[in-house]
């Protein structure tokens, strides 16, 4: 008996952890200095509700905009006295 069309997984509801409008930082050694922060465009949750494979649409301010997973990406840490 073939029960794959009845399988329903019951993940939390996906909470992205970054925003429209966040300002983000790649992570990693080996990020070009033009690519290294930037900001949240678009969120594009995952389909299986798998938190760690949500997408984020960056935009560098240098009319480069890319497509990163959550794991790749952290909050940067913006001084107030620069706002």
């Amino acid at each position: 008996m073939d029960f794959s069309d009845k399988l329903v997984l019951n993940y939390p509801p996906v909470m992205p952890k970054f925003k429209i409008g966040d300002q983000v930082e790649r992570v990693g050694s080996l990020v070009a200095e033009w690519m290294r922060s930037g900001v949240i465009l678009r969120v594009i949750p995952n389909n299986q509700g798998l938190n760690l494979f949500n997408e984020y649409e960056v935009h560098f301010g240098n009319q480069v905009i890319a497509i990163f997973y959550e794991s790749e990406l952290r909050l940067a840490v913006v001084d107030p006295r620069w706002e």
